[in-house]
């Protein structure tokens, strides 16, 4: 039991960073029908699901990952928010998008400041953006480059100035 359920965590996690998502999925699947609330497998499969264009699946799999996570780890239940918000917008409902991170900024604005929270703000800056709030989005943007100089999280701050760039070339356009 214990040795599949460690197998499909490293097989389901090796597939999806080489592309192969559906048998990522597959064996993410697998896992969870033995250990049904394992967080990483949860993260997985929603991460799989999701990669698969299979959004429904995908939004299960993270409000469960969110759920597991909830009273643990408030920045993993915001990763598992800002995941289930890039879900809603794929799925046609930005709306849904904007309220995720919002709730994602509520959980990890009380941990202070951290690169959770520098991604919380980067991926509110591009969810601004995909709805044409050019400023808003030039503010979030900002703010997540400022706190992540201060974390030294690179990551979110190379997303933070796309998301600035493309904010003000878009907003320069219209």
């Amino acid at each position: 039991y214990d040795v599949m359920v460690e197998l499909s965590r490293r097989g389901a996690s090796h597939y999806l960073r080489t592309g192969a998502t559906q048998e990522a999925l597959r064996l993410a699947e697998r896992g969870l029908a033995e250990a049904g609330e394992d967080i990483e497998l949860l993260e997985l499969a929603s991460l799989a699901a999701w990669r698969a264009d299979r959004l429904e699946d995908a939004a299960a799999y993270a409000s469960r990952w969110e759920t597991a996570v909830a009273t643990d780890s408030p920045e993993a239940r915001s990763r598992a928010l800002r995941h289930r918000a890039r879900i809603e917008f794929d799925a046609g409902r930005p709306l849904g998008q904007l309220q995720y991170l919002d709730e994602a900024r509520q959980v990890a604005e009380p941990l202070g400041e951290t690169e959770e929270l520098a991604w919380v703000y980067s991926q509110l800056a591009e969810a601004h953006m995909l709805v044409e709030d050019m400023d808003a989005a030039q503010e979030w943007a900002d703010r997540s480059l400022k706190l992540a100089n201060r974390v030294g999280s690179e990551g979110a701050k190379v997303r933070a100035l796309v998301n600035k760039g493309s904010a003000v070339i878009d907003g320069n356009l219209t």
